[in-house]
Protein backbone atom coordinates (compact mmCIF):
# COMPACT_ATOMS: atom_id res chain seq x y z
CA UNK A 1 0.00 0.00 0.00
CA UNK A 2 2.72 2.58 1.10
CA UNK A 3 4.76 1.39 -2.44
CA UNK A 4 1.90 1.91 -4.44
CA UNK A 5 1.38 5.70 -2.68
CA UNK A 6 4.73 6.46 -2.91
CA UNK A 7 4.51 5.48 -7.06
CA UNK A 8 1.21 7.52 -7.42
CA UNK A 9 2.74 10.42 -5.75
CA UNK A 10 6.09 10.02 -7.92
CA UNK A 11 4.11 9.74 -11.27
CA UNK A 12 1.84 12.93 -10.65
CA UNK A 13 4.78 14.81 -9.89
CA UNK A 14 6.47 13.53 -12.85
CA UNK A 15 3.26 14.22 -15.23
CA UNK A 16 3.14 17.99 -13.10
CA UNK A 17 6.43 18.40 -14.01
CA UNK A 18 6.24 17.86 -18.03
CA UNK A 19 2.88 18.71 -18.76
CA UNK A 20 3.50 22.62 -18.03
CA UNK A 21 6.47 22.89 -20.14
CA UNK A 22 7.33 26.49 -22.07
CA UNK A 23 8.00 26.32 -25.58
CA UNK A 24 11.75 27.55 -26.47
CA UNK A 25 12.22 28.82 -29.55
CA UNK A 26 16.20 29.09 -30.23
CA UNK A 27 17.59 32.04 -32.31
CA UNK A 28 20.20 34.18 -32.47
CA UNK A 29 21.48 36.30 -29.79
CA UNK A 30 23.43 39.23 -31.82
CA UNK A 31 21.90 42.08 -31.07
CA UNK A 32 20.13 41.07 -28.12
CA UNK A 33 22.77 41.43 -25.58
CA UNK A 34 23.08 44.90 -26.35
CA UNK A 35 19.40 45.27 -25.91
CA UNK A 36 19.63 43.52 -22.60
CA UNK A 37 20.91 46.30 -20.61
CA UNK A 38 18.70 48.66 -21.63
CA UNK A 39 15.77 46.57 -20.43
CA UNK A 40 16.79 46.31 -17.35
CA UNK A 41 17.68 49.52 -16.84
CA UNK A 42 21.53 49.63 -17.10
CA UNK A 43 23.67 50.88 -20.07
CA UNK A 44 27.48 50.49 -20.62
CA UNK A 45 27.99 53.99 -19.95
CA UNK A 46 26.21 54.27 -16.42
CA UNK A 47 28.33 52.60 -14.21
CA UNK A 48 26.52 54.32 -11.07
CA UNK A 49 23.21 53.42 -12.14
CA UNK A 50 23.91 50.18 -12.84
CA UNK A 51 25.46 49.52 -9.48
CA UNK A 52 22.73 51.58 -7.84
CA UNK A 53 20.21 48.69 -9.50
CA UNK A 54 22.29 45.92 -8.20
CA UNK A 55 22.40 47.13 -4.83
CA UNK A 56 18.51 47.89 -5.02
CA UNK A 57 17.93 44.59 -6.40
CA UNK A 58 19.81 42.90 -3.53
CA UNK A 59 18.02 44.93 -0.68
CA UNK A 60 14.74 44.18 -2.05
CA UNK A 61 15.60 39.90 -2.37
CA UNK A 62 16.97 40.41 1.34
CA UNK A 63 13.95 42.53 2.11
CA UNK A 64 11.72 39.53 0.69
CA UNK A 65 13.87 37.01 2.90
CA UNK A 66 12.80 38.66 6.21
CA UNK A 67 9.28 38.92 5.34
CA UNK A 68 9.31 35.30 4.30
CA UNK A 69 10.70 34.69 7.81
CA UNK A 70 8.06 36.95 9.66
CA UNK A 71 5.80 35.11 7.96
CA UNK A 72 7.48 31.97 9.39
CA UNK A 73 7.56 33.34 12.89
CA UNK A 74 3.96 34.29 12.78
CA UNK A 75 3.49 30.02 11.32
CA UNK A 76 5.53 28.92 14.89
CA UNK A 77 3.14 31.34 17.21
CA UNK A 78 0.11 30.01 15.60
CA UNK A 79 0.93 26.57 15.71
CA UNK A 80 2.37 26.81 19.26
CA UNK A 81 -0.68 25.25 20.53
CA UNK A 82 0.35 27.08 23.70
CA UNK A 83 3.77 25.38 24.46
CA UNK A 84 5.76 27.78 26.24
CA UNK A 85 9.14 26.97 24.10
CA UNK A 86 7.67 27.07 20.99
CA UNK A 87 6.01 30.58 21.87
CA UNK A 88 9.58 31.98 23.07
CA UNK A 89 11.00 30.31 19.93
CA UNK A 90 8.17 31.97 17.77
CA UNK A 91 8.89 35.61 19.52
CA UNK A 92 12.56 35.60 19.21
CA UNK A 93 11.98 34.91 15.71
CA UNK A 94 9.75 37.67 14.71
CA UNK A 95 11.72 39.70 16.75
CA UNK A 96 14.94 39.34 14.82
CA UNK A 97 13.02 39.58 11.25
CA UNK A 98 11.50 43.00 12.38
CA UNK A 99 14.77 44.26 13.04
CA UNK A 100 16.37 42.49 10.06
CA UNK A 101 13.51 44.66 7.91
CA UNK A 102 14.60 47.70 9.70
CA UNK A 103 17.95 47.26 9.09
CA UNK A 104 17.21 46.39 5.17
CA UNK A 105 14.87 50.03 5.38
CA UNK A 106 18.17 51.98 6.74
CA UNK A 107 20.22 50.70 4.33
CA UNK A 108 17.95 50.67 1.22
CA UNK A 109 17.41 54.52 2.41
CA UNK A 110 21.22 55.23 2.76
CA UNK A 111 21.97 52.98 -0.54
CA UNK A 112 19.17 55.46 -2.52
CA UNK A 113 20.80 58.87 -1.03
CA UNK A 114 24.18 57.57 -1.98
CA UNK A 115 23.68 56.48 -5.39
CA UNK A 116 21.37 59.12 -5.72
CA UNK A 117 24.44 61.97 -4.94
CA UNK A 118 26.69 60.34 -7.04
CA UNK A 119 24.30 59.62 -10.12
CA UNK A 120 23.67 63.61 -9.83
CA UNK A 121 26.89 64.68 -9.47
CA UNK A 122 28.16 66.48 -12.12
CA UNK A 123 31.60 67.45 -10.87
CA UNK A 124 32.65 70.83 -9.28
CA UNK A 125 31.78 73.46 -11.99
CA UNK A 126 32.34 77.34 -10.26
CA UNK A 127 30.93 79.94 -11.70
CA UNK A 128 32.80 83.57 -11.86
CA UNK A 129 31.10 86.88 -10.16
CA UNK A 130 29.09 89.08 -12.25
CA UNK A 131 31.70 91.83 -13.57
CA UNK A 132 34.87 89.90 -12.80
CA UNK A 133 36.85 88.24 -16.08
CA UNK A 134 38.74 84.94 -15.20
CA UNK A 135 42.47 85.31 -14.61
CA UNK A 136 42.42 88.47 -13.46
CA UNK A 137 42.87 89.49 -9.64
CA UNK A 138 40.34 91.93 -7.87
CA UNK A 139 42.42 95.61 -7.13
CA UNK A 140 44.76 94.23 -9.89
CA UNK A 141 46.64 97.68 -11.71
CA UNK A 142 45.51 99.76 -8.56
Amino acid sequence: MKQKKLILIFSFSAFLLFAFVAPVFAGSITGQIESFGGQIGASRQNLPEFIALIIRSLLGIIGLIFFIIILYGGWLYMTSQGAEDKIKKAKETLTTAIIGLIIIFAAYAIASFVTSAIINSSGATGTYPSGSTPGTVEGEGM
